[in-house]
């Protein structure tokens, strides 16, 4: 049980706006009796009020795995360089800074130590783009370029591979779902307002061969009446179901492969209608239409015929009467 409960509260947790206002939560009673700064937190309430802050938040969020791995690599190419940089190049770590106090120049040491060397390279290389870029100015006089290539190797090394490369491809990733997502979003209203819901049947089939799409999706195939169609089955007593009803039941407790079969997929009334009518072009309906013809003539025969024979018959009837009588 305690485990169940466990797992639930990090189910919840996985829910953005859950999360979301956990956070404030947390956020008001820690800026209420520590520091009132994290009562700003609350100004990240607008992001659930527009849908394009939404999409954007889901850019990055969506794609998480893919950029934490990418952001890993980087900290590992970072932690690289900040290795190369403690053993190698620790005395290019220094900078000299004038104390306004006492109007002396200071040495300051960003390399005493590994974390030193890793925060150092980190904070440098994503504001200047190259650990050492800005600190060219402290070479002594007199020296060379060539005393410093290793320096220089870095800075260019870093530039190109993490700054460059690492970097645009972390950008890249979030511009890339954001477009996925846009795509998304306009292929499903695109399909919503040219697709019959019910059917499948695009606008353009149903505008050619059928009664308009704003008159089938209105009439013919008012998902809106399904959905009421659903409502009074689940609704009625089913000892008062008619035949029709019943089976329609049916298919809805078999389960979704059998509830698919309600819907007239790729059907349509108006189409099958003008599917009906016959194509005078064709030559099966032209050798029928002969044969119609030629039935039509000999029935007018018969149809003479049997008038004549009904009229000599009236002729004999009238005619024996007459015949007895005198």
């Amino acid at each position: 049980m305690a485990l169940y409960n466990i797992m639930s509260f990090f189910f919840a947790l996985s829910h953005p706006r859950i999360a979301y206002n956990i956070i404030s939560f947390v956020g008001s009673l820690v800026g209420a009796s520590v520091c009132p700064g994290l009562f700003s937190l609350h100004l990240l309430g607008i992001i659930w009020r527009s849908q394009n802050l939404k999409n954007v938040l889901r850019a990055v969020t969506m794609n998480g795995r893919k950029l934490a791995v990418t952001v890993l690599l980087g900290l590992v190419l970072v932690w690289i360089y900040a290795t190369l940089g403690f053993t190698l190049l620790r005395s290019e770590y220094i900078s000299e800074e004038i104390d306004i106090e006492t109007n002396s120049e200071e040495l300051n040491h960003y390399c005493e130590s590994m974390a030193d060397c890793f925060i150092f390279t980190l904070w440098r290389g994503l504001i200047d783009g190259a650990p050492l870029a800005k600190d060219v100015e402290t070479t002594a006089k007199g020296e060379r370029m060539e005393d410093h290539m290793g320096r220089i190797m870095v800075d260019i090394t870093f530039f190109a591979f993490f700054t460059t490369v690492l970097l645009n491809v972390i950008f890249g990733i979030i511009i890339d779902t954001f477009a996925d997502m846009r795509g998304s979003n306009d292929s499903k209203q695109e399909d919503m307002q040219n697709v019959c819901f019910i059917c499948g049947i695009d606008r353009a089939t149903l505008d050619r061969e059928g009664n308009g799409f704003e008159e089938h999706v209105d009439s013919e195939h008012n998902m809106w009446m399904y959905l009421f169609m659903f409502i009074h089955l689940k609704a009625k007593d089913k000892t008062e179901l008619s035949g029709l009803e019943s089976i329609l039941w049916q298919y809805i407790k078999d389960g979704k492969n059998q509830q698919l079969k309600i819907f007239p997929v790729q059907r349509a009334l108006c189409l099958m209608t003008k599917d009906l009518e016959p194509d005078l072009d064709d030559p099966e309906v032209k050798l029928l239409g002969a044969q119609v013809a030629q039935l039509e003539v000999k029935v007018d025969q018969l149809a003479d015929t049997m008038h004549g024979v009904s009229s000599k018959l009236d002729q004999l009837l009238t005619v024996q009467p007459a015949a007895a009588h005198l």
